[in-house]
C-alpha cells in the first residue's frame, strides 16, 4: 500500500514537472544579456534533473508494485 502512494505521488510530480518546465517563448525577449542566459540554463538543468530523478523514481515504484 506504501509503495503504491508513492507511486501515484512521483507519477503526479512529474506530471506536474514536466509541464512547469515547458518553454514559453513569450518570457524571452530579444534585449536579454549573457548572465540573465545563464541563469535560465542552470534553472531548466536544475528541472530536467528533477524530472529525471522523478521518472526514475516512478519506474522504480512501478517495478517494486509488480513484486
Amino acid at each position: 500500500m506504501l509503495v503504491k502512494s508513492f507511486w501515484y505521488v512521483f507519477s503526479l510530480l512529474t506530471i506536474f514537472f514536466v509541464l512547469l518546465n515547458t518553454p514559453n517563448n513569450s518570457s524571452i525577449g530579444t534585449s536579454i544579456n549573457q548572465s540573465q542566459l545563464f541563469n535560465f540554463r542552470s534553472k531548466k538543468l536544475f528541472m530536467q534533473k528533477i524530472i529525471a530523478f522523478n521518472v526514475s523514481m516512478f519506474f522504480i515504484f512501478t517495478i517494486l508494485s509488480l513484486i
